[in-house]
């Protein structure tokens, strides 16, 4: 009875070491077992600050490209679990200077030489002095005489002396001889101008083909035909 219990005792204790061993091959992976790309990527930035720009693998291992501030890397990753096994460098940046460390830049001044300035521009001579144009001359001022106005012409004494019509726009001698002619064709004799009331009228003597004679009236300043007096009227008077 014992004996039989020992035995069972030993089936147990052996299925549940082969139990163990089996949960533990299941949960860490054997020599045999690849590496993945995550894996590689997860343990590369787990030791480095940067990012990853390429991945490459070789075999069971990968290459992979880490860009940081200091350049670019190339490192190796490679086992199971996950180990870098190189790492070399492809490019170096330089690093960058705090502001106000970088040297002073050369200059072409020589020390203890006064740095060359422009020379002022030329001042005319204060002894010299500035021609100045003459203003233009004025113009002469005329004399009194010449500025004096006109005295006033007296006003007639007699309103009948002052004549109504303008000369200046009366009909010429010709034009009335013509006007004449035309109410009475013949031969001029004689031709007067007189003032009669203020009025100027021309008064044409004309001798007509039959022998008689007329005098004919006509406004110097309209043209218009006043009258027409015939010699043989003042005779039978």
């Amino acid at each position: 009875m014992r004996l039989r219990r020992g035995r069972l005792l030993a089936v147990l204790i052996a299925a549940a070491g082969l139990a163990l061993w089996a949960a533990l091959a299941i949960l860490q992976p054997g020599p045999g077992t690849r590496l993945t790309l995550v894996e590689a990527e997860r343990k590369v930035l787990s030791q480095y600050d940067g990012s990853i720009v390429e991945m490459t693998p070789k075999g069971s291992a990968y290459i992979l490209q880490l860009k940081s501030e200091q350049g670019l890397y190339e490192l190796t990753v490679e086992g199971t679990p996950a180990q870098i096994t190189g790492i070399r460098s492809l490019e170096t940046y330089p690093s960058k200077e705090p502001a106000g460390s970088q040297p002073p830049q050369p200059t072409d001044e020589v020390p203890g030489t006064a740095s060359p300035t422009a020379a002022p521009s030329p001042t005319p001579d204060s002894g010299t002095e500035t021609p100045v144009s003459s203003p233009p001359s004025s113009p002469p001022v005329p004399s009194q005489a010449a500025t004096a106005k006109p005295s006033a012409t007296p006003e007639p004494s007699s309103p009948s002396a002052k004549p109504t019509s303008n000369p200046a726009i009366l009909i010429s001698e010709e034009k009335a001889v013509a006007l004449a002619l035309k109410k009475v064709p013949g031969t001029v004799k004689d031709v007067d101008k007189e003032n009669e009331g203020g009025r100027w009228y021309y008064f044409v003597e004309i001798e007509t083909k039959d022998g008689r004679e007329a005098d004919v009236q006509v406004n110097a300043a309209s043209g218009a035909i006043v009258s027409v007096t015939w010699d043989d009227d003042d005779d039978d008077d």
